[in-house]
This record gives C-alpha cells, sequence and structure tokens, in this order.
C-alpha cells in the first residue's frame, strides 16, 4: 500500500528528541477511526518519515512542542496528524489518466523548504487563528522574517467531522501553500469577502474558479495531470484560461483522492467527497462547474505509458 510512498520520498534519518510534552489544551485531542485506519497503514511510528516531514515540511518552530512534537508517534496530537496528513497526499494519483494533477505535484506545492512553487516557509501550530473557527492562516511578505503558515485548533479536532479530518488538514496545507505561490508570482494572497456572487461564505473566504479540464492541453503539447504541470499559468488578456486560486487548488486535490486513488482507506475518499462538494458549492464567487460525484470503490485506472 506504501509502494508509491517510497518511490517519492527520500528521508533523513534523525530522530525527533528533547522536547516538552505539555497538551495542546485548547485543542480537542483525539483521534477518529478514519485516520487511525490511515495511520496503521503507513506507520504510524515510522521515525524516517516523521524525521523527513519534521525537516521538509520545517515544523521546526518551538510552537509545536506543547502541540506532540515529544510524542511524534501519538496520533491524538497536532504533530502527529500533520505527519499523517503529508503522507496521505504523496499516495494520490501519480502517472495516471483523468485526474487534475499529480500527486508529485501536490507534495511539493504543499512542502515548506525547497518547493518549485514558492520560496521557504516554516509552519507553525497556532490554537486559536482570527476567529474560533479558523482553520489556517499565511503570512506573506514579512519583513526581514520566512514566511509562514499557521495551523490551527480545527484542523486537529477529532469531535469536528468536516475540518478535523485526514483529509481537510492536507487539503488546508495545500490551499495555504497556494498563498505563497500567489506571493512568488505577484498575485495578489487575500480572499474576496463573502457573501458575495455565488460564495455563501462569510469575510474573506471566496475565491473565483478558473475551471479547466483534467487533462489541459499546453501549447508544447503537455497536459495537465502530468508533473510539474500544477505550476504552470496560461493568463490571456487577463484571463486566466489556465490558472488557480486557493480555495480551486483545494477542491482539484480532494476531487482527486475521493475519485483517483486507491492507496487510502475508502472511508477517507468519502470525506474528501464530502469536504471537496461543501467547498463547490459554498465558496466561489462565480460557481463551480461539477461536483465530486461517488468514489468506486475498486476502481479500474488508466496510467500513462510514457509520463
Amino acid at each position: 500500500m506504501m509502494r508509491r510512498y517510497y518511490r517519492r520520498l527520500s528521508f533523513a534519518f534523525a530522530l525527533i528528541v528533547g522536547f516538552t510534552t505539555a497538551p495542546a489544551l485548547a485543542c480537542s485531542d483525539g483521534v477518529t477511526a478514519t485516520e487511525l485506519a490511515w495511520a496503521n497503514e503507513w506507520g504510524p511510528c515510522r521515525q524516517d518519515i516523521i524525521s523527513y516531514v519534521y525537516q521538509k515540511w520545517d515544523m521546526t518552530d518551538d510552537s509545536w512542542d506543547p502541540a506532540g512534537k515529544s510524542d511524534d508517534c501519538n496520533m491524538t496530537r497536532p504533530f502527529a496528524k500533520v505527519v499523517s496528513a503529508v503522507v496521505l497526499t504523496s499516495n494520490g494519483p501519480h502517472e495516471q489518466i483523468g485526474n487534475f494533477h499529480d500527486t508529485v505535484d501536490y507534495t511539493a506545492e504543499s512542502r515548506s523548504t525547497g518547493s518549485p512553487f514558492h520560496g521557504d516557509i516554516y509552519l507553525r501550530f497556532i490554537q486559536v487563528g482570527a476567529s474560533p473557527l479558523s482553520e489556517a492562516d499565511s503570512e506573506t511578505g514579512r519583513f526581514a522574517a520566512e514566511d509562514r503558515t499557521n495551523l490551527h485548533c480545527p484542523l486537529f479536532d477529532a469531535n469536528n467531522v468536516s475540518a478535523g479530518t485526514v483529509v481537510n488538514r492536507a487539503s488546508t496545507i495545500i490551499h495555504e501553500a497556494w498563498h505563497h505561490w500567489q506571493y512568488a508570482h505577484g498575485y495578489d494572497t487575500s480572499h474576496i469577502t463573502g457573501p458575495i456572487g455565488f460564495c455563501a461564505a462569510s469575510g474573506p473566504a471566496c475565491d473565483n474558479f478558473y475551471f479547466h479540464d483534467p487533462n489541459f492541453v499546453f501549447s508544447d503539447g503537455n497536459v495537465s495531470e502530468q508533473i510539474g504541470m500544477l505550476n504552470r499559468q496560461v493568463v490571456v488578456n487577463d484571463v486566466g484560461e489556465y490558472f488557480h486560486s486557493p480555495y480551486q487548488v483545494q477542491v482539484e486535490f480532494d476531487s482527486d483522492m475521493a475519485i483517483w486513488t486507491d492507496l487510502i482507506p475508502f472511508a477517507a475518499r468519502l470525506e474528501a467527497q464530502s469536504i471537496a462538494n461543501a467547498r463547490l458549492q459554498t465558496q466561489f464567487v462565480n460557481g463551480a462547474p461539477f461536483i465530486v460525484g461517488t468514489p468506486d470503490p475498486f476502481p479500474t485506472y488508466a496510467f500513462r505509458q510514457n509520463p
């Protein structure tokens, strides 16, 4: 089940030791059956994987000390849940035909250090964001300081049936990393304030959807689901013919995880479908032109012969 993860990542083997053990008191620690099932498939106590994620997603900030950094195998704690979400990201569709993007791109985009999508950033655990419901936020263009992404308690709350799932946590990290992509490419990193148009969300929680077919063909013959194509853009006369907003990247990932991978538990694929459809129906000013259908528990995929 983990064969693809091993192919995509090379590991550093240093152990993470010597941190404090105080719990993240503001969060509702715990673990769902789906998250635990996924963790048991890949580990959850593989120190080579944990150390690799710790370094490459840069969780070195001391804000992780009370969130389980010294208890890195404990799937009830935020630190271990981030690691599990990163592993899930790396087990999406790979070299397949029909999905939006390759899991290699999603993984590289979400990575904090050495990413071809944006400059180096780091992850922080900040219990409460701008509001108690805030899941995450990103800080870009910081003066004389490294940019960063802040992850909040709703992403780790086992009692939160939407925000607290492993799939939503993975897609939220991807969403926030896309703000850093926007900054790196000179675009406005803010959301649109709603409710507005077809976006029913309140506050800065709306985006436009720049729809493209999963097999969008570029002028050089490459297609959008091939490795490296998520990092491209095609803008003609200020119109994004192939372009992405943060919520769009997030729901394309959720859609791909629901429909185009059999490497994660089926229950997680159903969570991806539910999360994607909730966002598709509520967070796009111009509306979204599709919904995600029910996953096939025994899918048959076509793979590229010459990726």
